[in-house]
Parts: C-alpha cells; sequence; structure tokens
C-alpha cells in the first residue's frame, strides 16, 4: 500500500497557522540542564495538573493519529475543562512532535484545530514566561559556568533563547574581576546573544566598571552574529559618551572608539556629540521611526543602571515615548545647556501625558482589556506626568513655540494644543500666529 502525500502547501498552511508556537523548542533543553537532585521530591498542586492533564492529552494525540475526530475532541475539551496555567500547557505541547502538530492542522476539521489553538495560544504565553524565568536563566549560566566544554556550549546555546533577559545575570559575571574564566565564558554567552542584548549592553557601558566597559566593547566587535550587532547604531550615543569623557580611563576609552569605528563607516572624529546623538534618537524613538519598531523586541523594556543591570517592562503604548523621554534627559545630563532637546522633551511629556490618558479611558469601556497592575501603573505614570509638565512653562516661550512648530510639523494635534493653552499664558495671541502659522505661507 503506498503511502499518500500531503501537499506541500498543505504543509505551509499548517505552518502559517501554527505561527509562534511551531518555532518553540524542540528540544527540552530544560530537562537537560537541571539536575535531577534539583527535582522537588513532592509533587506540588501545579505539577499534580500537568500530570493529570497528560492522559487526555496523549489521547488527543492518538486520536488525531487515528483520525477519530469526535474523540479528539473530547479529549482537547478535557484537557481545556482543567483550566491549566500557561506553563503546564507549554509542557504539555512539548510532549507533541512538529510532525504532529502540522498534521492537526493538515487534516483535522476546523472546529478541532480552534480548539487546539485554545491551547496553544496559552502555551505560548508559557513559553514567554519560560523565556525569562530568572530563577531557570541562573540554573543555565551556572552551567556556562561550571560545566565542561559541551556542557558549557548547550547551555549558551540556551542562553540565546533568554536573550535580553539573561542579560543582567551575565553582567554581573562580567563584574566580577576575581574570577577570569566565568568573565570570558560570560561573555562568550552574550557574543552568542542576538540584538536584543545591544540595549541592556549600552546601559551597562555607562555605568559598569572600565574593565567591563572593555569587556563589552570586545563582545559588540567579536560577536559571531556581528552582521546583528554591529550595525545597531542604538549603541552609538553611550559609545560617544565614553569617547568624549576625559574622567574615563584612557584605555577605555580607546576601545570604545575602536569599537565605534567598526560600526559607522565614516571618521569618528566627524560624528556628532554623545548629547545630539542622544537627541537624534530621541526623535528616533518620538516619531517611531522604521528602524526603531523594527529592532523592537516583543517585551519592551526600560533598561538602567542602578549599580547593577536592571529592567522595566512597560506597555507597547507608552515604550517609544518614554524611551524618547530617556534618551532627552541624557542628553541633558551630558549637557544641561544643550538648548536644541528641550522642546522635543516638551513634545515628547505632553504625548506621554496624552497617550496614558487615552489607554486608561479605553480601558474603562473594555473591562479586562488590560491587566490591573498595567492600569495602576499607567495611572501612577500620569499623575506624575501632571506633575512635571506643571513645570515646563518655566522653560518659556521660546521652547514651546519650538515645541509647537514641531508638534505641527508631526501632526501631533493634542500636543500642539498643549502648547497654545500654554502660549496663551506666557504671550498674546497676537506674538503666538506669526511665530507659526505666518512663517507656513508661500
Amino acid at each position: 500500500m503506498v503511502k499518500s502525500v500531503r501537499p506541500a502547501w498543505l504543509i505551509l498552511a499548517a505552518l502559517l497557522v501554527c505561527g509562534p508556537v511551531m518555532a518553540a523548542e524542540q528540544v527540552n533543553f530544560e530537562d537537560l540542564l537541571i539536575d535531577e537532585e534539583d527535582r522537588p521530591k513532592k509533587l506540588t498542586d501545579e505539577q499534580k495538573a500537568f500530570e493529570n492533564a497528560q492522559v487526555p492529552f496523549k489521547a488527543f494525540l492518538d486520536n488525531c493519529a487515528d483520525k477519530d475526530w469526535d474523540k479528539a475532541s473530547a479529549s482537547m475539551k478535557e484537557v481545556l475543562r482543567m483550566n491549566l496555567s500557561p506553563e503546564n500547557c507549554r509542557k504539555l505541547r512539548n510532549l507533541a512532535s512538529s510532525r504532529q502538530i502540522v498534521a492537526i492542522f493538515a487534516e483535522a476539521p476546523a472546529s478541532l484545530q480552534d480548539l487546539f489553538k485554545r491551547m496553544l495560544k496559552r502555551a505560548e504565553e508559557g513559553r514567554r514566561e519560560w523565556i525569562k524565568d530568572p530563577q531557570r536563566i541562573a540554573k543555565i549560566i551556572k552551567q556556562v559556568l561550571e560545566g565542561d566544554h559541551p556542557e558549557m556550549m548547550l547551555a549558551i546555546r540556551e542562553l540565546t533563547i533568554a536573550g535580553q533577559y539573561a542579560a543582567p545575570q551575565l553582567v554581573e559575571v562580567l563584574m566580577d574581576e576575581t574570577n577570569r574564566t566565568a568573565r570570558t565564558r560570560a561573555a562568550l554567552a552574550l557574543k552568542a546573544c542576538d540584538e536584543s542584548v545591544v540595549l541592556p549592553l549600552a546601559e551597562a557601558l555607562l555605568g559598569a566598571t572600565d574593565h567591563v566597559r572593555q569587556d563589552i566593547c570586545l563582545i559588540l566587535r567579536e560577536s559571531p552574529r556581528s552582521k546583528n550587532l554591529i550595525p545597531d547604531q542604538r549603541v552609538m550615543p553611550a559609545l560617544k559618551t565614553i569617547v568624549q569623557d576625559i574622567s574615563i580611563n584612557r584605555a577605555t576609552r580607546e576601545e570604545a572608539l575602536k569599537t565605534m569605528s567598526m560600526i559607522k563607516d565614516v571618521p569618528v572624529a566627524t560624528l556628532p556629540a554623545a548629547q545630539q546623538l542622544y537627541y537624534l534618537e530621541a526623535g528616533k524613538y518620538y516619531r517611531r521611526d522604521v528602524t526603531i519598531v523594527e529592532r523592537s523586541s516583543q517585551d519592551h523594556i526600560i533598561w538602567a543602571w542602578n549599580g547593577k543591570l536592571v529592567g522595566r517592562v512597560v506597555p507597547k503604548c507608552v515604550y517609544y515615548l518614554e524611551m524618547a523621554e530617556k534618551y532627552c534627559r541624557k542628553a541633558l545630563e551630558i549637557d544641561p545647556n544643550y538648548e536644541k532637546v528641550k522642546p522635543l522633551l516638551i513634545c515628547v511629556l505632553y504625548a506621554q501625558y496624552h497617550t496614558a490618558g487615552e489607554v486608561l479611558a479605553a480601558s474603562a469601556k473594555v473591562p479586562d482589556a488590560l491587566p490591573e497592575k498595567t492600569i495602576a501603573g499607567l495611572k501612577a505614570r500620569r499623575a506624575r506626568l501632571a506633575a512635571i509638565i506643571n513645570t515646563l512653562p518655566a522653560l518659556g516661550k521660546k521652547h514651546y513655540y519650538a515645541a509647537l512648530q514641531m508638534a505641527l510639523d508631526d501632526q501631533q494635534d493634542s500636543v500642539a494644543v498643549s502648547c497654545v493653552d500654554v502660549l496663551k499664558q506666557l504671550g498674546t495671541s497676537r506674538e503666538l500666529v506669526p511665530a507659526t502659522v505666518a512663517r507656513k505661507k508661500p
């Protein structure tokens, strides 16, 4: 009997339907990296739920293989009724091979596919949480630091999945001057990571010790994925800040200069000052430049240095504006008299305030649209912005005129209206019109 061959388009369609779930781990590195002695002796409620769910899920896979769609549907409904956590759904999904998943989407009825998609969606949530779990990352880093060469390479491969979430703990290893071997292995792991580590490394450049700064410059230059990391100009303002700060160790400044020359194919001496580079980056975030949006990861994290590398996850709706504010402030930290950045900072702060208000108003109309924690965070931030905005008129009419023109050029109407309201308080409407609209006349 000759087996039927499925058309190629069916397989492709199944891959497209599965989306990111199809890219889930093919090998469960978690089981390979955790010693048996580390596993709890008694099953928790979460583990018991997973054990109980395995029976109907395996029945689902067997019924799908036999093309008994009614029984498969009943088994999947039983799994869904258990209301499993995202983590348990992720573990269940790993019990199915890619071939089995493709076959389900190629052959099963649409109603059964919809049931399976519900579980896969939950599994993808679990996978995202699994990727960034700090305890899991700490165990993998331990394997990087203490394992033999094959174990180290396997662990580094796993850390590449974690990407930016592994950066804080790896940078902490770099800070240990007493253990050169550990620092070398941590650097190897960072070199293997993708471009998601660029922003956390940029923050570490600004706050860490000289030897860590030099290590990071070397990581950026020697990464096996340098085609991803080196052209990433988001690190340029931090490098330029080091180069132009004469209080920093000369060897460190030379390393930063060498790294800059590999990123930008122009003489480094002709590049703008660090404060201007931060201003330009702030403008890109404010206007959501395509080069910035394309490089953004799924989770939007604001990185900072507070004696160590720390990250704060923020909603996508305010991420770009918060990054714009952060870079405006960095420019002013370098040069408090850098006038050019002040109108942009005015626009960014008003845009944040209005965006937070719009999101909160929309979430009030749609219950459970946003997590309570996110709503509380937006309310607190909007209150803080209101207090900051009340101090902005002290910047004077000149900066508000420039901010108004910027808002009009960018079609940020709510920001423009806010600028007009302040200018009414600072000057007459007769002064206002010639400064903006009049110069637009042909």
